[in-house]
């Protein structure tokens, strides 16, 4: 149930037989927020002759869109959409804005350059592995903090709150696939004796960064 999308706004720019694409690719998980950032990007470029599109929004199952914007049929969108599912991205919004160059690039040349800025855009952008987490609030006496810190804190995302009083309490979000094994560790080192509530599941940004696809990768 993992996913990856962009951390942040990525731009990349190519040049072909004088037309100039600009690449940009957004985080976007509302479908509510698209008009706003497509409106952002034509006042950025107002003369464009062209602002395709291709989105995918995570989901069950994904949510797919995209728009040619008057390039001859399937010579834009799809191909910047191929390159999204290719990466495995999800909440990811492309844009490529075209100023046409007064030569005619032929579709087999309109795929290539929709595709080829897509790529460039990918190359530069940081990629966020979003991991899915059961979240759950731990109680323990102070006696066995120093374990639970030590064995298990270590495997969850983020930072974990930690309140001090009588108990300790700790809310904590563990990747859904080390859930079970994480729970069975804190019951054999609180002698079961430490309670578990689970309060629910969200993705969470994972932490280490990984090199693949020619893609910076924050997994």
């Amino acid at each position: 149930m993992n996913y990856y999308t962009v951390q942040k706004k990525a731009e990349a720019n190519i040049s072909i037989k004088k037309s100039k694409f600009i690449a940009l690719l957004f985080p976007f998980s509302v479908e509510e927020d698209f008009e706003c950032l497509m409106e952002t990007v034509r006042k950025e470029w107002p003369k464009a002759r062209h602002y395709c599109f291709a989105y995918r929004l995570h989901g069950n199952p994904v949510s797919e869109r995209m728009s040619d914007d008057g390039e001859p049929s399937g010579t834009a969108g799809m191909p910047m959409l191929e390159i999204l599912k290719g990466a495995n991205l999800e909440n990811v919004l492309a844009v490529v804005v075209r100023y046409f160059g007064g030569t005619l690039l032929g579709t087999g040349g309109l795929v290539r350059a929709y595709s080829d800025a897509v790529r460039e855009a990918l190359q530069i952008a940081t990629i966020q592995n979003m991991v899915y987490c059961k979240q759950a609030l731990l109680e323990i006496d102070y006696s066995y903090y120093g374990q639970i810190e030590k064995k298990c804190l270590p495997a969850v995302l983020d930072k974990p709150e930690i309140e001090f009083g009588e108990k300790i309490r700790i809310l904590v979000n563990i990747p859904e696939a080390d859930y079970e094994g994480i729970l069975a560790q804190y019951q054999t080192l609180t002698n079961r004796q430490g309670t578990i509530q689970e309060t629910g599941a969200l993705y969470v940004p994972g932490l280490s960064v990984d090199e693949g696809f020619g893609i910076r990768r924050q997994t």
